[in-house]
């Protein structure tokens, strides 16, 4: 198999990760509303997913010292891009329909595709920007949201936006400020931001006793904390150092999709012929996305390491600050994701074998 092949083929396997590990926390977390109110039920998703994406983090060889700078940075991130978008999604769940909230939540897309041309200097093609509304319009489709009255409850619907909003600006920002080889360790620290945010305020909200402990609770939380957020997080932020971040995002819209098949299969869910067509849309949008790509000016970069697979001396965990770069984001001597056109081609790109692509 042709290098190329096989390095295609590892990024869409780790993406495919994401998205199923993503897509099953939707009708895990149904699951698990029924023993454990949803601020708690976020609180030990945060909990067992840091306790897990720690070891995580250092047996793939890829964890890095931070300043203190780049910590509290990443801490800051990590109180609104994961602790307040975990509880502004619980304060809102049980007040809107779960089809109507995977409809608020990926606006995400769209906001990091607005937020990347300020804050990354992006620029993206027309083609992107349609792209990503035909798979918000599938994102509503399958969620099945015109088969009901929509909710009117316009605190909790500017709850799901706020998340949504939270998440991208989060997203866009880890890009701008880190480095590769920095993004796994600055994952940690955001998964304690948003730890430092969720504790309190789940356990002033809610009664701790409220937690009914059972074997599906157990599955629920391993799922959600587990997959969904150690590993799920890990693989996300480490594509994200290497790629695109509107192309990418885009790509989550498949969550809902996978989202739409495992609640088909849990609870036995009816599929309608417009669920189908807005799977279509989802799956054209992607492809969309993908082709405008190629419109941009980004070279691709050589080719790098598998995520999370291996590694090269100088991705090591040194005991100070990474050689050759200054702490200070913008310095001349930072070679990361600052400069667009040392990206790798997004991995939504459809390319050929021997062909060389530009994204």
């Amino acid at each position: 198999m042709r290098p190329a092949l096989r390095r295609a083929g590892v990024v869409g396997g780790g993406f495919a990760v994401v998205v199923v590990a993503w897509g099953g926390n939707y009708p895990f977390l149904v699951l698990g509303l029924g023993s454990a109110p949803p601020l708690l039920l976020m609180l030990l998703r945060a909990t067992v997913g840091l306790a897990l994406a720690v070891p995580l983090t250092y047996a793939t060889g890829r964890a890095v010292r931070l300043s203190a700078g780049q910590r509290w940075i990443a801490l800051g991130l990590g109180t609104f891009g994961y602790g307040g978008f975990l509880a502004l999604w619980a304060l809102a769940s049980p007040f809107v329909a779960p089809g109507e909230t995977s409809v608020y939540i990926y606006t995400f897309p769209l906001w990091v595709l607005f937020l990347s041309i300020p804050l990354l200097h992006e620029r993206p093609p027309p083609l992107k920007f349609v792209g990503a509304v035909v798979g918000f319009i599938g994102v509503a489709l399958v969620a099945g949201v015109a088969s009901r009255v929509p909710t009117f409850n316009a605190v909790a619907l500017s709850e799901l936006l706020a998340a949504a909003v939270a998440w991208a600006l989060s997203t866009v920002l880890a890009k701008q400020r880190f480095r590769r080889e920095e993004m796994l360790s600055a994952n940690l620290w955001q998964l304690v931001g948003g730890l430092l945010v969720l504790a309190p305020l789940a356990l002033a909200l809610e009664p701790i006793g409220a937690i009914h402990w059972t074997g599906s609770l157990l599955l629920v939380v391993l799922w959600i904390g587990g997959l969904g957020t150690a590993v799920a997080y890990a693989l996300w932020y480490d594509l994200l150092s290497k790629y695109n971040a509107a192309s990418l995002s885009a790509g989550t819209f498949l969550v809902v999709v996978v989202a739409f098949v495992v609640s088909f299969v849990i609870f036995g869910e009816t599929v309608t012929p417009t669920q189908l067509v807005g799977v279509a849309a989802i799956v054209t949008a992607i492809y969309v996305v993908g082709r405008s790509s190629r419109g941009s000016s980004a070279v691709p970069a050589p080719p790098l390491d598998s995520p999370l697979t291996s590694r090269s001396p100088s991705d090591a965990a040194v005991p100070g600050p990474v050689r050759g770069r200054s702490d200070r984001p913008g310095d001349p001597d930072d070679d990361g994701d600052h400069h667009p056109e040392q990206q790798q081609a997004d991995p939504l790109t459809v390319s050929c074998p021997g062909r060389r692509e530009h994204p």
